[in-house]
């Protein structure tokens, strides 16, 4: 479901578009209309980014390729099609690393590595990871630093090592709190939540997980509220407090359900 905010810029974009001529800022335009639909309706995102892709191409803008290859990638495996994701996410580290674009190389070398840990490939994702970092500080893009830290301790975490994913963690915490990204520093401690639930440090990890859960819905994307939320649920349920278990849980599917993550609408049922 949109925001008020988010249906206007795309209905303005959208009445824009009718009447702009096949240039860059037609480019621009299909890509931030690719991008707001990201957050709710990822067949559109993937529809306006190839737009975006296609006409980048035939007039030679490079960056406005990039980020329409970036959007497809980054939509089209919501929709469950891993392999098309992983095929995008290659060409727009492709155009990238041609092109010698520092900050579009580390968020494609993050989102490459997310896919390749989706598939079961760790070894490969923890070099993309690490190559992100190594471009992020070649432009001392801070903001870049914390996805690739946080990603290193998912990686970490699903290998049961649950120090090195604190470790990473932590340092994405230090990193937001740093900048005062508040959707970070509820992403981060839902994370560390995870960590300190697996340490059998159940309060601690009951705490983190409501403290995300109340930033992510002032701050954050929905999927991250829904990533909060069904943990905080969860913790009730372990706590015999089943009717705020069950309040949350269908907080959550009504979320997933909007946003049409077929993943997400799994783990959370």
């Amino acid at each position: 479901m949109f925001s008020i905010s988010q249906t206007n810029e795309i209905s303005e974009l959208l009445d824009k578009l009718k009447i702009q001529k096949e240039d860059s800022t037609m480019v621009i335009m299909l890509n931030k209309i690719a991008s707001a639909y990201r957050e709710n309706d990822n067949q559109k995102a993937v529809e306006y980014g190839k737009q975006a892709y296609e006409l980048a191409v035939k007039i030679n803008y490079v960056k406005g390729a990039w980020y329409g290859a970036n959007n497809i990638g980054s939509s089209i495996k919501f929709l469950g099609k891993t392999e098309e994701a992983i095929q995008w996410n290659q060409k727009a580290l492709d155009i990238a690393e041609k092109n010698n674009m520092e900050i579009e190389k580390g968020h494609s070398y993050n989102n490459l590595a997310l896919m390749l840990k989706f598939t079961g490939n760790n070894k490969g994702a923890r070099y993309y990871y690490e190559k992100s970092l190594e471009a992020y500080k070649k432009t001392n893009y801070k903001r870049g630093y914390y996805s690739s830290y946080n990603n290193m301790g998912n990686l970490f975490y699903d290998e049961a090592n649950y120090y090195g994913a604190y470790h990473n963690y932590i340092e994405g915490y230090k990193n937001a709190e740093e900048r005062k990204d508040t959707a970070r520093i509820a992403q981060s401690l839902n994370n560390i939540g995870n960590v300190t639930y697996n340490l059998r440090r159940k309060d601690s990890a009951f705490l983190c997980y409501g403290k995300a859960y109340f930033l992510a819905k002032q701050h954050a994307s929905k999927r991250e509220i829904v990533n909060s939320g069904t943990n905080f649920a969860n913790m009730f349920f372990e706590r015999k407090q089943f009717d705020k278990a069950e309040k949350l849980f269908l907080e959550m599917l009504s979320i997933v359900r909007e946003i049409n993550d077929q993943h997400e609408i799994t783990h959370v049922l």
